[in-house]
Order: C-alpha cells, then sequence, then structure tokens
C-alpha cells in the first residue's frame, strides 16, 4: 500500500480558517489507510502539532510558492510518503479515490494534476484542482528552490 501525504495549503485567517474546519468537519474527518492529512500555514505564535504545521513564512498570496516549498523540505524530513497529494484548503478530497489512483501510478516521475491553457495559449499545471507528486520529484524541487 502506498502512503499518501495530503498537504492543505491553508491560512489561519479568514475566509482559510472556516475552510479548514470545514475540511476538518468533512472529507478529512474520514479515515483511509495510507493516507494523512498535515494543512500547513505562514509565521504564527501557534505550535505545530500533528494536523498543522507553521512555516517560517510571510503569510502572503505572493509567498504561496516559497510556502509550499517549505512545505515539501518540511514533509521530507518530517514524514514518511510515497506521494504528496497537494490541496488547497477550498478543496474536497475523497481519500479512498486519492488511494486508489495513486496505486495505480509508477512510483516515480509523477507531476500529475490539471493541464489548462492560458489567455496567451501556453500551457501549465492548473493548482485550484490540486496535485500528486511522487517523493523523488518532491526531493528535486527542494534541492532547486
Amino acid at each position: 500500500m502506498v502512503k499518501i501525504l495530503i498537504l492543505v495549503l491553508s491560512a489561519d485567517f479568514p475566509p482559510y480558517d472556516k475552510m479548514v474546519q470545514t475540511s476538518l468537519e468533512t472529507w478529512d474527518s474520514i479515515e483511509q489507510e495510507g493516507c494523512e492529512t498535515v494543512y500547513y500555514f505562514g509565521k504564527s505564535n501557534k505550535q505545530n502539532t500533528d494536523k498543522f504545521v507553521y512555516l517560517p513564512i510571510h503569510e502572503a498570496l505572493t509567498a504561496m510558492g516559497q510556502k509550499t516549498i517549505s512545505a515539501f523540505e518540511w514533509a521530507i524530513n518530517n514524514k514518511q510518503f510515497d506521494y504528496i497529494a497537494r490541496v488547497h484548503s477550498s478543496t474536497y478530497v475523497d481519500k479512498k479515490q486519492l488511494a486508489i489512483y495513486c496505486e495505480q501510478l509508477p512510483t516515480e516521475n509523477i507531476f500529475a494534476g490539471v493541464k489548462t491553457k492560458s489567455q496567451n495559449g501556453f500551457y501549465y499545471q492548473w493548482g485550484g484542482a490540486h496535485y500528486v507528486i511522487s517523493k523523488n520529484v518532491i526531493s528535486r524541487m527542494v534541492e532547486n528552490k
């Protein structure tokens, strides 16, 4: 069975705090073998818990990429996983279907998400749905910040 770390891009202020609470009460209240969820936030006076990680990154819209790389680095140093599912606090995750999907993936070189076309005509991975990324790709992203 694969191990999936669901990292939820979060913020500790409205409306994101309500989205996190809703996730905890809905999809994240359902246990799924092989899945663990961690919500990550920017700087705070709060202490890390098993579910909430506060990173030394200023909380700002323009810092989401930096905050995510910091969360990936934290995950490599603190968690055992085969894949990270990086989702937003507004995303509903069907953990059972996520586990079924990941069980069928190769164990390396995975960066899966929704490919979309910009108004300027170039394609990119849209983060609005979420990404599934294998551990070796996460490691390369952290190494090449």
